[in-house]
């Protein structure tokens, strides 16, 4: 079995972590925009698509934004912690049956739209369009539309979408997160969000190895 790395819990109201959660707030706010900003020169919407991104298995790699989602559980109220936290414990057990979560929809789902859509991760911000980024080599690498955007906009001129200073703010304040924290640098985080939020038995969650 492979051990996840869940990390150790850290107060809200910490002195460190408090503006470190600001700012990666306004840095949402930036990928946000950018996303709004191409989305309008497509003319694309995220309406009617057969292939959820909501089942799509994202991993997550950055202490702060699993901190910055804690904080919007934190906030629900208890009987939404309990409903989340229960579909998490569902999708993981789906996980760890069949290996991976493909084909659940993501625990926070509400029918449709996100029940913590203000504290959504960075790849639930950008996921859809076209885009490129600047590898730290200076290699340039592009990545597609999802599959509703290549059905319905595939045909037309790429519009700019360059995540790479959203990449770089976010790498920067993940450091500054580690620093403020010591956390090891050799310990990486791969969590889905069902791994996120299940706290009570975070056994359940673990994968075997391939």
């Amino acid at each position: 079995m492979e051990k996840l790395y869940r990390p150790d819990p850290i107060p809200f109201s910490s002195p460190a972590l408090a503006p470190l959660l600001s700012r990666l707030a306004a840095l949402y706010e930036k990928m946000d925009q950018a996303y709004r900003q191409a989305a309008g020169d497509y003319g694309f919407q995220c309406t009617g698509c057969r292939d959820n991104c909501c089942r799509t298995v994202f991993h997550h790699h950055t202490h702060l934004e699993y901190y910055y989602l804690l904080k919007g559980v934190a906030t629900a109220g208890e009987e939404r912690r309990r409903t989340f936290r229960r579909r998490a414990a569902e999708a993981c057990r789906a996980q760890a049956a069949g290996g991976r979560q493909a084909g659940y929809m993501c625990p926070l789902n509400d029918d449709g739209p996100c029940g913590l859509y203000g504290h959504r991760t960075m790849i639930c911000r950008l996921h859809g369009l076209p885009h490129h980024f600047i590898r730290p080599d200076g290699q340039m690498v592009r990545g597609p539309g999802c599959a509703l955007f290549t059905e319905r906009y595939g045909h037309m001129d790429y519009v700019p979408l360059d995540r790479t200073p959203l990449y770089r703010e976010l790498a920067e304040l993940e450091w500054d997160f580690r620093s403020a924290f010591g956390v090891d640098p050799r310990r990486r985080l791969k969590l889905t969000i069902a791994q996120m939020l299940v706290d009570e038995n975070p056994g359940i969650c673990e994968e075997e190895e391939p």
